[in-house]
């Protein structure tokens, strides 16, 4: 899986922490996946806001996520992602 992470330079080390464990959640649970961007767009005191695009088995999925905190942004952002690739999954299965 490839990851990339766009607007780096507003986090700490902490928050990168916390994405990095993050991350490592994600890989477990998407099997498939080959690609996961992520667009940090505002992290600021009070309002953080992130985009996510992931690219599994071929289909891209895209989540937008803010929230008060760093953590509460990111831990949205995830779950739209796994609905997303477990709606995926299931419609493959379908076929």
């Amino acid at each position: 899986m490839n990851f990339r992470l766009h607007g780096k330079d507003h986090l700490s080390p902490v928050q990168e922490d916390i994405l990095a464990k993050k991350m490592r959640k994600i890989e477990r649970i998407a099997q498939g996946m080959e690609d996961l961007v992520i667009f940090i767009k505002e992290c600021v005191p009070g309002r953080c806001e992130m985009e996510m695009k992931a690219v599994v088995k071929g289909a891209p999925l895209f989540t937008r996520a803010a929230g008060k905190t760093f953590e509460k942004s990111v831990d949205s952002a995830i779950e739209a992602l796994v609905r997303q690739m477990k709606t995926h999954k299931e419609r493959l299965a379908g076929k």
